[in-house]
């Protein structure tokens, strides 16, 4: 009788023991995917907060850029950015450049900047403004309704 109780105490001790180690397990994995849980938590925390940040500078960057729109230095830039174009298509013959519609007088004037600027330097090419295919307009002028684009809108 004491070696069958003895047998039957080892047996339940053993089922106890893998039965502490199972939970023991189980909660060592629990902790595991919590810590996981709890790293994406952050990780989707900071990706929110760039995000925001980014959209921060961007919203200052279009409002800049707004501001330049209506400043005195625009034509000046755009005859910058035309004459910088000309050098990356140097030996193209003809460029036709467009502008947004309510540029069109300073985009024209730009033009003939730039292209004064070309026979002084010496460089035959033709620069015509297309009057038929406008970008995108502001935001001021397109409303608070519209897409914005890399082209003004």
């Amino acid at each position: 009788f004491t070696l069958e109780k003895a047998k039957l105490v080892q047996t339940h001790k053993q089922k106890i023991a893998q039965e502490f180690a199972r939970k023991e397990q189980q909660v060592q994995t629990d902790k595991k995917i919590a810590h996981s849980h709890e790293i994406t938590r952050s990780r989707i925390a900071i990706l929110r907060a760039r995000e925001e940040s980014v959209q921060k500078v961007l919203d200052k960057a279009t409002q800049e850029l707004e501001k330049l729109s209506k400043s005195p230095e625009y034509k000046n830039l755009l005859v910058e950015l035309i004459l910088q174009a000309l050098t990356k298509l140097a030996g193209e013959p003809e460029v036709t450049i467009q502008c947004r519609e309510e540029d069109r007088e300073i985009a024209a004037e730009a033009v003939e900047i730039a292209k004064s600027t070309c026979e002084k330097e010496g460089r035959a090419v033709t620069l015509v403004l297309d009057l038929k295919n406008y970008l995108a307009p502001s935001r001021e002028k397109a409303g608070p309704k519209t897409l914005r684009t890399c082209a003004g809108g």
